[in-house]
């Protein structure tokens, strides 16, 4: 009795351009995945549960020590270590034995290979809202997805692991200009920058189109209109360069010096294969994956902010 797999494709012997391909793979990536792109590599990954110790300067203070006298040391404190969670990520889709075969025989297997792509894509925009919705780290267990601590999670004033004090919380308000300003003073008293990169969703950015301050100076057009992708928002303190995040909460704003926040990867991408039944008969699908696992590193929590409790209308 012939099979008709789910999910997958018939054969195609005409074969396909890939030029046909390219532009839809630049209108999915990496516009649509902001903060997971902005993010640079960090340290290599060894383990599920990785850690790294981030370390403060004392608090200035006026001393004054009279000449000669005997010095004081005063005991080093450890660093402080933090630690995340790595989180495995796979998208699956299945071809026709036969159109694997004719794809092999006939040089036509760029169809095949899209689909990887557009799989791989869905992956990394799967990545990226995990970045902001992932609140809390989650270990891997038997029969438990491990979970990486997102923003929310390092952005948690009630975190044990680290009592972040950058959040404002915005009382279920609007975004306004002095919301933004209070958030990048907090991050200037304890962390010196010269530009963050601030991630909103689209209708937060509307808001934040229509601050009436003057500050915000668009980079990208000569005329400012609302729904502009990139603004300067220009302090004294700083510059915050805000863009639109397809995954972004609409309740929050993030502010984040990139330099301090990684991700990293303890499996590389890999495109998996497997067919066959599980008693080993011939089917007439082959299953692919793409898959990888990954986490994020947060090296300094205090070179960023989080307005929270916003709302937008």
């Amino acid at each position: 009795m012939p099979r008709t797999p789910s999910n997958s494709f018939a054969a195609d012997s005409k074969g396909v351009n890939p030029e046909d391909y390219h532009q839809v793979i630049l209108n999915t990536s990496p516009k649509s995945t902001v903060l997971f792109t902005d993010l640079g590599e960090g340290d290599d990954i060894k383990n599920i549960e990785y850690s790294w110790s981030t370390e403060q300067l004392a608090t200035p203070e006026t001393s004054a020590i009279v000449e000669g006298a005997t010095a004081t040391c005063a005991d080093m404190p450890l660093p402080t270590r933090l630690k995340n969670f790595t989180q495995i990520m796979e998208k699956g889709y299945n071809v026709t034995t036969t159109e694997e075969a004719v794809a092999k025989k006939g040089g036509t297997g760029t169809d095949i290979k899209k689909r990887m792509l557009l799989r791989a894509l869905d992956m990394k925009r799967g990545a990226n809202k995990s970045l902001f919705t992932n609140a809390t780290a989650i270990e891997h267990a038997e029969g438990v997805a491990g979970l990486l601590g997102g923003l929310p999670y390092w952005f948690d004033a009630a975190n044990a692991q680290f009592n972040n004090p950058n959040v404002i919380a915005a009382g279920s308000k609007k975004i306004t200009e002095s919301l933004l300003l209070q958030a990048m003073q907090t991050v200037y008293d304890v962390h010196e920058f010269e530009k963050l990169n601030g991630y909103c969703s689209s209708a937060m950015k509307l808001q934040i189109d229509n601050f009436t301050g003057g500050a915000v100076v668009n980079k990208t057009k000569s005329e400012k209109k609302a729904g502009n992708i990139i603004d300067v928002y220009e302090t004294s303190c700083g510059d915050i360069q805000i863009k639109i995040d397809r995954q972004a909460p609409n309740t929050d704003f993030y502010g984040l010096d990139t330099r301090y926040w990684k991700k990293g990867f303890l499996q590389e991408f890999e495109n998996r294969t497997k067919s066959g039944d599980g008693d080993n008969k011939p089917a007439h699908k082959i299953e692919k994956y793409v898959t990888w696992e990954m986490g994020m590193f947060a090296k300094n929590p205090l070179a960023g902010f989080r307005i929270s409790g916003l709302v937008v209308a």
